[in-house]
């Protein structure tokens, strides 16, 4: 199989005018009414305007491993705290990552090749650019099956991608939906035979490794079984009850089948023997369960979850540091997610003359303030908090140095560059008044301290720079409306939630300090005003960096664009998080993928038979 992106260098290089890419991971908004998409077959670009379609640099494949022959005839019960919205259809709904990643196929997909993870061929063999990048084109293996037994036909793959990404989905669909339905031009069948297109409005280089498997929030990439009909707004109704009709029986093409929902209660998944990731279609590894049923229960307490591990009522669950003592005194281990979550925290609306952050000086001693060894120490423990990476970027990230970790705790050095800025602080009590400083947080199973760690940085900015701090606590609903449609009333107040890390970091780099913010009937054109700021020299160095996502130069470009952010500081860099998750003595292997933040690579939990 041939595929033009696999881990961190396989080459190519497509001009990217990315200021025009209100893309995938653009702002979240609703929806209303819309065009039903081309089906035709017609070729997205003659061959002379094609580009040529990059090779893939020779590897030592991994050795496929066996098929198996032994399945455990046991049920393995893994206990969420929340299922999202229970809607299996996640472009027009959301469902939490663990049925939704396992439910579901993906055109393409990840996996541990020879120690390093790369995204690799699923449903598409492989995927290429043609008429200037515009254009993305997904071959489709032959053989794939729905649960159930179904073949995945070319018309499934044809309708699942007008449905998800076509130009009408901003009518109906999520904020991924909404984004690329701004900037799509057509869903096609062609140019060659099992292939299938997408053309938008300027260049789309990086949106097959955004849909892999392995992102955390992509969904575009997950096929589904076609529906009588594509949208259009005379058939808004019937297209609807279609999608409630596929909520109450989803079919998906993932490892695991479901055959009961409970709502609001649990998931009953079967294995899917016919699961194409398999060293039977040349997969380099086997990705189906070794066991024939998952109960995905909701358990959002995590003294339940620590209970039932002891009683054998449960099996895997998310835990803290707190209660490892007692997971492993009931017969239970800790198994971490390595390099999954980040807190991310940032500051918006910068660029405002007016707004104390919009001093480099103080960014940095926003940072320089906050004691991360007492807060890895006191509230998550070393063997979960890393204070090593800069935002998303971890070791197993494309860009990543030891020069990017984060900047040391250094209370007279915060001192001084307020000093500097001419704000009041403990060494300078005749400066400008701050004002009062706001950090916005929510609950998230993620990340169970999340809101204390909140605290404590707060804690630290009134202790060694004199600030007002108040500790804003959302619910994630209504951050997220507020970050969304409203984000000016974030302007110079620092948010502080749970992120997942990235193999490449691009995409979220492009939503964060590329894509502008929101669009505005009373100003436009846009100003280039992104969440957190409007440095013209910003823009163009990322804009120059996304032309090397993928390429032979990636590694050191990431480097000097994530060292430039890091300098910058709009982002309060903390460390990342090796996501505990508590395993009862039933579970006797378990070896989670990093830069997961989610359960996954289930296909390496073993029970006995």
């Amino acid at each position: 199989m041939h595929y033009w992106y696999s881990g961190r260098t396989k080459p190519f290089a497509w001009l990217i005018p990315v200021m025009a890419l209100a893309l995938v991971l653009g702002i979240a908004c609703s929806s209303a009414a819309e065009q039903e998409a081309d089906t035709g077959a017609s070729a997205p670009a003659p061959a002379a305007e094609q580009q040529p379609a990059p090779t893939a640099i020779p590897q030592a494949a991994a050795e496929p491993e066996p098929a198996m022959t032994e399945v455990s005839s046991g049920r393995v019960t893994l206990m969420l705290g929340g299922f999202g919205a229970e809607v299996f259809d996640n472009t027009v709904g959301n469902l939490a990552k663990e049925p939704r990643k396992h439910l579901h196929g993906n055109l393409t997909s990840w996996d541990r090749i020879d120690g390093q993870m790369e995204i690799v061929p699923g449903i598409a063999t492989k995927w290429e650019l043609a008429n200037g990048g515009n254009t993305l084109i997904y071959t489709i293996m032959e053989g794939g099956k729905f649960h159930g037994g179904a073949d995945i036909t070319m018309d499934d793959v044809l309708w699942t991608l007008q449905h998800t990404v076509g130009p009408q989905a901003g009518e109906y669909g999520g904020s991924v939906a909404i984004a690329f339905s701004k900037i799509s031009e057509k869903v096609e069948l062609g140019p060659g035979p099992r292939q299938v297109s997408i053309t938008a409005q300027v260049p789309i280089p990086d949106v097959a490794v955004y849909w892999s498997e392995n992102e955390g929030g992509a969904s575009s990439g997950q096929v589904m079984p076609k529906r009588p009909i594509t949208y259009s707004a005379d058939k808004a109704t019937e297209y609807r009850e279609l999608a409630d009709a596929y909520n109450l029986d989803p079919v998906g093409a993932g490892p695991l089948d479901l055959v009961e929902h409970i709502p609001q209660t649990s998931m009953l998944f079967e294995r899917f023997d016919e699961f194409y990731y398999q060293p039977d279609n040349g997969f380099p590894n086997d990705k189906r369960v070794q066991f024939s049923e998952m109960l995905m229960t909701l358990v959002p307490e995590e003294a339940t979850r620590v209970a039932a591990l002891a009683t054998g009522e449960g099996d895997i669950g998310r835990i803290s540091q707190a209660t490892f003592d007692q997971v492993e005194s009931g017969g239970g281990s800790v198994v971490f997610s390595p390099e999954s979550v980040i807190i991310e925290s940032y500051l918006f609306g910068c660029y405002d003359p007016a707004l104390p952050c919009n001093s480099k000086g103080v960014r940095q001693a926003l940072n320089y303030a906050i004691d991360k060894e007492q807060m890895r120490d006191g509230l998550f423990g070393s063997e979960v908090f890393k204070i090593n990476g800069f935002w998303i970027v971890t070791e197993s990230t494309i860009g990543y140095t030891p020069e990017l970790d984060p900047y040391p705790f250094d209370p007279a050095k915060a001192r001084q560059l307020f000093t500097e800025a001419g704000f009041k602080n403990p060494d300078n009590p005749g400066g400008k008044d701050f004002g009062p400083m706001v950090l916005n947080t929510y609950p998230d199973p993620l990340l169970p301290t999340l809101i204390e760690s909140a605290r404590l940085a707060a804690a630290n900015w009134e202790e060694e720079l004199g600030l007002e701090v108040e500790v804003r606590v959302f619910d994630k609903v209504t951050y997220g409306k507020i970050r969304t449609k409203t984000p000016e009333d974030f302007a110079g107040q620092a948010v502080w939630v749970a992120q997942n890390t990235r193999m490449d970091g691009a995409g979220i780099t492009r939503a964060v300090a590329i894509t502008p913010q929101r669009e505005s009937e009373a100003n436009k054109p846009f100003q280039p005003n992104t969440r957190v700021h409007n440095d013209p020299e910003i823009f163009d160095l990322l804009t120059e960096t996304m032309l090397s996502t993928g390429g032979a130069n990636a590694e050191t470009d990431w480097n000097a664009a994530y060292t430039r952010m890091r300098d910058e500081s709009y982002h309060l860099s903390l460390g990342y998080v090796n996501a505990p998750w508590g395993v009862g003595p039933r579970i006797l292997t378990w070896n989670p993928f990093p830069v997961c933040e989610y359960a996954c690579a289930y296909h390496t939990i073993t029970i006995p038979q």
